[in-house]
């Protein structure tokens, strides 16, 4: 199968609460409801999750498309986020080290200085499944961005 093996037993809908760090802000992260579907292709080829969130009162969608090779021991990812980043779709890249979770991670610039990164976490621990996103300054600094908890609907 070219997609982590708890992706396949995670398919169908999850709700949950998303947590955004907006620490230049406020000091609380803002927190809203979240839904999460996960779909694969035929055979587990790929893997398709759409997340929605809102901020604001206005709803935010994201979708990430998972595709990999065990047996190369690489994972593969294409972001796109109506509020995280430009309508440009990021790769974000990753090694496929085991089964029950995913970690990934891509770069973008302001335009104006050196790349950023992002990584993105994913996994199924018992009955939940966690999504975090972190935001990596051009020195090194990590900060985490998001934080989702989903239990299955």
């Amino acid at each position: 199968m070219p997609t982590p093996k708890f992706l396949g037993e995670a398919t169908g809908w999850w709700e949950g609460t998303s947590s955004l760090s907006l620490p230049w802000q406020r000091k609380e992260p803002y927190d809203s409801n979240s839904a999460l579907h996960i779909d694969l292709g035929p055979r587990g080829t790929f893997a398709q999750i759409e997340y929605r969130w809102s901020y604001e009162d206005t709803v935010q969608h994201g979708v990430l498309l998972i595709a990999g090779s065990k047996k190369a021991g690489e994972v593969t990812v294409g972001w796109v986020d109506s509020w995280h980043q430009s309508p440009n779709v990021m790769t974000m890249t990753g090694k496929w080290e085991k089964d029950d979770s995913l970690s990934v991670l891509g770069h973008y610039s302001d335009g104006s200085g050196p790349q950023w990164g992002w990584r993105f976490e994913l996994a199924l621990i018992a009955e939940t499944l966690q999504f975090e996103m972190t935001n990596i300054h051009p020195d090194g600094k990590e900060e985490w961005a998001v934080r989702c908890h989903y239990k299955r609907n």
